[in-house]
């Protein structure tokens, strides 16, 4: 039971910051008090992970 449950909370929490919300009321909606137990849920988000990346400058060895 406890691994569906955070499945769907880290669903849930992955959902939110694609549309754009917060990360202060993606706690709220979690039942966090810090942002820091929320960023849990977020980490695994490679979609937004992959936008973090910056581009190899021209030329660079690969």
């Amino acid at each position: 039971m406890k691994a569906g449950t955070r499945a769907l909370r880290h669903n849930a929490a992955s959902r939110l910051l694609r549309a754009g919300t917060p990360l202060p009321t993606i706690s709220a909606v979690l039942g966090h008090a810090s942002q820091d137990s929320t960023t849990v849920y977020l980490s695994m988000d490679a979609e937004h992970l992959r936008a973090c990346v910056l581009p190899l400058p021209q030329g660079a060895v690969r």
